[in-house]
């Protein structure tokens, strides 16, 4: 590979738990890419080589990832792992993903990301729990955007009764249009979105409470099913800022245009 792979120490086990301390991983001109404290699992390799990816117990301490993406659209990840002498037969293909079973717990993580599209983003003091019995979640993270910070938490339960809630300040929108491959989200919504959201659901209904705040984008949204019809409550009411710049490029014209914003009331 044109990158260079760095371990500290590592146990592997045909019949026990797998532990990697001290990796890291630079590109051929020694830029960080990924790095992280320690990982371990409770996977027997036996289970990994025949991908039964009955993980158990996993853990991740303090990884680091550096997401540079240049003007081709190309990550620098991609480049430090991929082989000089690519396969043309498997090019393009998708790659399967391993089904994940077990627990999983990541804290002190940072992840950074540059692109073309976006001015830098930096996740960091990333904490995360993947549960399985029962079934749930929780992550915390801040963000920042240049001088703007922001923060989110979210945790929820999916099983015969669903509970999620989320509380997202000052969320990066050019982080979607990152990963989307578009500009049209921070045209649409604004560079920045805070969300708080509470979602409760059952067999027999489903109860939705949601406020977002955006420079375009603000409201309160709050319904319930009754059968099977989703029903806003009365008090709900979101208004959508449409701009001549989002009009523009929604549409993909040049031969209509906006002259001034105007305000979408639901």
């Amino acid at each position: 590979i044109p990158g260079t792979l760095n371990i500290e120490k590592l146990k592997l086990s045909w019949w026990s738990k797998q532990q990697v301390e001290g990796l890291s991983l630079v590109d051929e001109h020694g830029g960080d890419i990924l790095s992280f404290k320690s990982f371990s699992t409770e996977a027997k390799l036996v289970s990994l080589v025949f991908r039964y990816y009955s993980m158990g117990k996993t853990s991740l301490i303090a990884p680091k990832i550096k997401l540079v993406e240049d003007i081709n659209g190309e990550l620098n990840l991609d480049k430090a792992l991929s082989s000089k002498k690519k396969n043309r037969e498997n090019e393009g293909r998708p790659k399967p993903f391993p089904f994940f079973k077990g627990s999983m717990h990541v804290e002190e993580g940072e992840i950074s990301i540059e692109g073309p599209r976006i001015d830098p983003i930096i996740v960091s003091n990333l904490t995360a729990t993947l549960t399985e019995k029962p079934l749930g979640f929780e992550i915390s993270a801040k963000t920042q955007q240049g001088s703007i910070e922001g923060s989110l938490k979210a945790n929820g339960s999916l099983g015969q009764k669903t509970h999620i809630q989320a509380k997202i300040d000052n969320f990066p929108v050019g982080l979607i249009d990152q990963l989307q491959e578009t500009h049209l989200y921070t045209v649409g919504i604004g560079k920045t979105v805070s969300l708080d959201l509470e979602l409760n659901k059952s067999d027999e209904k489903m109860e939705l409470s949601a406020k977002v705040d955006g420079p375009n984008l603000k409201g309160t949204l709050n319904g319930s099913t009754h059968g099977e019809e989703f029903v806003l409550d009365p008090s709900s009411q979101l208004t959508f800022t449409v701009t001549p710049a989002f009009f523009s490029q929604l549409l993909d014209t040049t031969e209509w245009h906006l002259a001034n914003k105007a305000n979408l009331t639901l």
